[in-house]
This record gives structure tokens, C-alpha cells and sequence, in this order.
């Protein structure tokens, strides 16, 4: 069974719950099993979440702000149905796992959302000037929503607006190939390495150059280290990480972001220990690795002076390895050395830099090492196809993960990166089921406003603008919902 959560604030985290497992949600000092610390609105013990005969199940800890679906506080254990979304303070849990639906037709996304699919065009007046607080609400939200004309059933939210000079996404290009924009195949799982902590000092000990190239990637630089110990070091302590490798150690400093003790662990029959994120990387070391993980540099703690030179062929074939390693694990921001947040320009001029790399050596190869490089063109080739095109690269971007919304929503204001229009087609291609989603919240949060129930139709209008972040007459929505709120509570 798993639990997904979703807040504007943080996107989308889930995570597995096994059958007679339990966790409670909560703020940090809580002793809570998932802090959710980003949500002003929960409480420190807000509510449990079990599995029991294969469903799993809520119910509040007596909570300030509750724990509500559909509009409802919940006041007793609640079962989450696969689909069903409940609210504890303004973070949203859902049941991930699949619901499969039979005998029903799923509403066609093509652009079709229009005011009258949201509320009733009989209750508009009613809507508009129900705040017995704002005696302009009715003005401020006709801005809001753009209709002068509200009988004349004008689009509200059409997924065409602002794309009429964009082709529809039947008209954009194929996806360059399954592999490079799907999630890559599952595939065995390397052993994890053996971290330890003697004497006040995390020690981790990795067999060979591939090991230290995973770890570096996967966890050094980026989720950080796990600590296995029964006394685990106190939050924010900092601690010296030693990495062994058979070509020399590397030495780093990490701060420990995460504490599971002893009695949590037991909780989710877990191991206790420390998360660590590693902090302040020098360029140097961050070099040196690089260099050693190429092949340029046989000794990982050799200085620059110790440098044994190697030829152009041998650091061509080391990095082509590399390539295809990481191409084939779906990571094409790794395989070319650059952050997803990269500009469009630093990726071409890199993607140029790799292809001279692998075309300046071709006269000096064998024939042996020549069928060595052509795997690693190939991957290039679908690295460039993927990547050089803007649209292309939206598209796997955003089927990957790297959404980055409000920075891409400045660029295309700025007019340093692709349009809003792309965005949203490329967006719209990638997550149609968020789309819908999207929808589907938005007309609650209408109803919630119908109802009066404005606090909760700014909860929903955020978790619809969290599934559909590039929806510009949503975003304003939500503004315009959230400057009403905050007016209406500072009179208050």
C-alpha cells in the first residue's frame, strides 16, 4: 500500500505502508513518524495513518485544523479508497495505489473546461456576491475570472486559452524514443555500500571505481548518506565522512538532517541511525573525482603534480562508458555533466564539447576501440534528439521529475526560456492525469465557494494549481483567492 502526499509548497511525496503498519502525521517534536513541517495548518500529533487487511485507514488526533474529505471533518477512522483524497491541515493524502474503473468513460482533456462545467450559471449572482465581508468581491472576482459576460457562458479556464498561434498536441513532433523520455526498465538494484560510524566518524568502504561512481551520483551529491546505529548523533551535528576505494580515500564533511531512533525504527521495523547530507564539496576534490571517474586520474588522492598521463583515446573510452551508463539509466542531465536547470545554451554548447570529444580521436582508434565508441555515439545521438530540441526537452523534464515551475514561469517572462504556451502544451503531453486531477479539484474548490467555504476552496484551488503548475488563469485564480483571504483575515 502507498501514501501519497501533495502541498504546493513541496509537489508530491509518497511512500509505502506495509499491512498492520501505522505512522502519524505531524510537526516536528511531535514524535511523529513523517514530520510534515511545511504546513502551518498540523498540529503536532495530527493524525495516524494505518493498514489493516489490505486498506488503509485515517482517523484525527484531535487535531486544531482537522482532518477533512470533501468538505466534512472526519471525527472517527475514515478508510482511504484507492482515488479518494482527504486534508489534513492543508496538505492533501491520497491512496496511490491504482483504481481500476469499469464500465464508465473518462472525460476527454482536449481543451473543453468551460465556467458552466465548474457552477451552476443559475447561481453565479450568488457566488459572486456571497461574501457578507467584501462588499466588492463581486468586482474583485469578475476581474479574477475574466468574464465580462458570464451569461454568454465565455471559456473560464480553457486549456486553449493563449495557445490559438500554438499547434495542438496532436500536431507536435513524436517522442525522440521510449527509453529516453520513459522512466527507465527496473532493473537489480547494486548492493548498497557498507557505511559505518566508529569513533565519531562515518566510514564507507566501496569495492571499485563503479561503486564510488553510483554513490557519488546517487547519494553523495544529491539524497545524502543513511548511518546504520543504535545511538544515532544529534540533528545538525557535523560529521567527517571517510570514503575508501581501492584507489585511495576521499574525505568529506557532512551535517546529520535526520535522527530515526531506536523507538521509531521499531515502529516501521526499520533500522535506527542518521541521514547525513554531505555539505561544502570543494571544486578541487569535486575534480578530482570527476577526473578519476573519467580515467584521467588512476589514484583517487593523488594530487595534481602525481597525475600519471594517459592518451586521448583511453580518456575518450572512459568517459564513452560513462555515457552509456548513464543514458542508460535515463539520466541525460548526468551524462553530459550539466544540472536540469542548465540554460538551453550551456546544453548545446556541451552537447557540441561531447560530440568533438568523441570525433576528435576517431584516427587514432583500433578497430576494437572504434566498436567501443559507436554504442556511445548512439547515446549521444538520442541525448541530442532528446535535448537540443526546447519542446523535446520540456517533455522529458517534466515526464522526469525537473519542473522547476516558478523559474521556468520567469524565463518565459523574461523571454530567456521557452513560452508559457510551450510549458503548458508540454506539460499537458507529459501528465494528462494530473491535468485531470487538476479539473477535478477546481470544480470542488467552486463548489466550496458556493458553499461559502472559502478556507477550503483555496486549499483545493492550491492542490489544482500543484498538479497543473503551468495553468496561468488557474495561478491567477488562486492569487486573486488567496490576496481575498488574507484581506478578509487581517479585518477579521
Amino acid at each position: 500500500m502507498k501514501l501519497r502526499l501533495s502541498h504546493p509548497t513541496v509537489g508530491e511525496i509518497a511512500f509505502p505502508l506495509s499491512d498492520g503498519g501505522q505512522v502519524v502525521l505531524g510537526r516536528r517534536g511531535g514524535s511523529t513518524g513523517v514530520e510534515l513541517n511545511w504546513d502551518p495548518k498540523i498540529s503536532r500529533r495530527h493524525a495516524r495513518v494505518w493498514v489493516e487487511g489490505g486498506r488503509l485507514w485515517i482517523e484525527d488526533l484531535g487535531s486544531r485544523n482537522g482532518t477533512w474529505h470533501q468538505g466534512t471533518r472526519l471525527t472517527g477512522p475514515f478508510q482511504i479508497e484507492p482515488g479518494t483524497r482527504v486534508r489534513v491541515g492543508e496538505t492533501g493524502l491520497e491512496n496511490a495505489e491504482p483504481l481500476f474503473v469499469t464500465g464508465t468513460k473518462t472525460q476527454t482533456l482536449a481543451g473543453n473546461l468551460r465556467l458552466e462545467d465548474l457552477i451552476d450559471p443559475t447561481d453565479d449572482a450568488e457566488l459572486l456576491g456571497a461574501h457578507p465581508a467584501s462588499e466588492d468581491l463581486e468586482l474583485a472576482l469578475e476581474e479574477e475570472l475574466q468574464l465580462p459576460d458570464l451569461d454568454g457562458a465565455a471559456p473560464l479556464l480553457d486549456f486553449a486559452a493563449g495557445l490559438e498561434d500554438a499547434p495542438r498536441p496532436t500536431d507536435v513532433a513524436p517522442l525522440p524514443s521510449e527509453s529516453a523520455l520513459a522512466p527507465a526498465p527496473s532493473t537489480p538494484a547494486p548492493t548498497p555500500p557498507d557505511v559505518r560510524l566508529i569513533d565519531g566518524v562515518v566510514q564507507v568502504v566501496l569495492d571499485d571505481r563503479d561503486a564510488l561512481e553510483r554513490f557519488w551520483d546517487c547519494d553523495l551529491t544529491k539524497t545524502g548518506v543513511f548511518v546504520p546505529t543504535d545511538v544515532p548523533p544529534d540533528f545538525g551535528q557535523r560529521l567527517s565522512v571517510e570514503v575508501a576505494t581501492p584507489d585511495g580515500v576521499l574525505t568529506l564533511s557532512a551535517t546529520v538532517v535526520h535522527v530515526v531512533d531506536p523507538a521509531m525504527a521499531a515502529q516501521f521495523g526499520s533500522p535506527s541511525g542518521a541521514g547525513l547530507q554531505v555539505v561544502d564539496i570543494d571544486p578541487a576534490i569535486e575534480r578530482r573525482v570527476r577526473d578519476y571517474l573519467d580515467g584521467a586520474r588512476p589514484i583517487l588522492n593523488a594530487t595534481d603534480g602525481d597525475v600519471v598521463d594517459t592518451s586521448r583515446v583511453d580518456i575518450a573510452l572512459a568517459a564513452s562508458k560513462r555515457l552509456i551508463l548513464r543514458v542508460e539509466k535515463n539520466d541525460l542531465y548526468s551524462a553530459i555533466e550539466l544540472a536540469p536547470e542548465a540554460l538551453q545554451s550551456e546544453v548545446d554548447a556541451k552537447l557540441g564539447e561531447i560530440q568533438s570529444r568523441l570525433s576528435g580521436v576517431t584516427s587514432d582508434l583500433s578497430p576494437p576501440q572504434a566498436a567501443r565508441l559507436t554504442p556511445a555515439r548512439k547515446c549521444l545521438a538520442q541525448v541530442v534528439e532528446t535535448l537540443a530540441s526546447p519542446e523535446r526537452r520540456l517533455q522529458y523534464d517534466f515526464a522526469n521529475g525537473h519542473v522547476f515551475a516558478d523559474k521556468r514561469l520567469k524565463a518565459a517572462a523574461d523571454r530567456t526560456g521557452p513560452s508559457v504556451a510551450m510549458l503548458r502544451r508540454a506539460w499537458r503531453i507529459s501528465h494528462p492525469r494530473q491535468v485531470e486531477q487538476s479539473q477535478q479539484l477546481l470544480r470542488r474548490a467552486f463548489e466550496m465557494r458556493r458553499s461559502r467555504a472559502f478556507d477550503e476552496a483555496l486549499t483545493l484551488g492550491k492542490e489544482a494549481l500543484a498538479k497543473d503548475p503551468f495553468w496561468m488563469e488557474l495561478r491567477r485564480t488562486v492569487e486573486t483567492w488567496q490576496a481575498l483571504y488574507n484581506r478578509d483575515a487581517s479585518a477579521a
